[in-house]
C-alpha cells in the first residue's frame, strides 16, 4: 500500500549518501554550508540563495535555504520567495534550526500555505535566538503567531 506524506528533511549536517533520502523529501531544509557540501553554488547573497536552492529542487519537491539573519528563501512550485528575518536580539542562536524546522512541519500539518509554514518558521527561528539554551529559547505557536501579525 503507497502512503502519501510530507517528509521534510533538515539535511544538518549535510552527508555523503544523502541522494536517495533528497529524492524521496518532500521538503529540504538546508543552511548555506550545507548547500553548498550538496553540490549547489556557494551562496553568498540573496539571488545565490535563489540559485542555490534552485539547483537542489527535485521535481515537485520544496526547498528552503536558511540564511540566518538574513531569513530564508524557499524556491517551489510558486517560484522563489526571499522570507527575511524578524530584528531581534541575538543571544543565543542553538536551537533556531531545530525551531525553524519544528515551526515549518507544525504549520504545513494545520494545513497552512507553503509560504506562510516558511514565514512562521522564520518567526520561529528568529525568536529563538532571543533566549538563552535550546529548550527554553523554542517559542510557542502563540508567540509565533503575535510576532506575525
Amino acid at each position: 500500500m503507497e502512503r502519501h506524506c510530507t517528509a521534510i528533511l533538515n539535511a544538518a549536517p549535510a552527508q555523503a549518501g544523502l541522494t536517495t533520502m533528497l529524492r524521496q523529501a518532500t521538503w529540504l531544509v538546508v543552511n548555506e554550508v550545507e548547500a553548498e557540501q550538496l553540490g549547489a553554488c556557494p551562496v553568498r547573497d540573496i539571488p545565490d540563495a535563489v540559485t542555490a536552492a534552485t539547483m537542489l529542487c527535485v521535481g515537485s519537491q520544496r526547498v528552503v535555504l536558511t540564511l540566518g539573519a538574513r531569513g530564508a528563501v524557499i524556491v517551489n512550485d510558486d517560484g522563489p520567495l526571499h522570507v527575511p528575518a524578524l530584528a531581534v536580539d541575538v543571544v543565543d542562536t542553538t536551537a533556531a534550526g531545530d525551531a525553524f524546522v519544528g515551526a515549518l512541519g507544525a504549520t504545513l500539518q494545520r494545513g497552512a500555505s507553503d509560504r506562510d509554514a516558511v514565514h512562521a518558521a522564520v518567526v520561529a527561528g528568529s525568536l529563538a535566538c532571543t533566549r538563552t539554551g535550546a529548550l527554553p529559547s523554542l517559542p510557542t505557536a502563540a508567540d509565533v503567531l503575535a510576532r506575525r501579525t
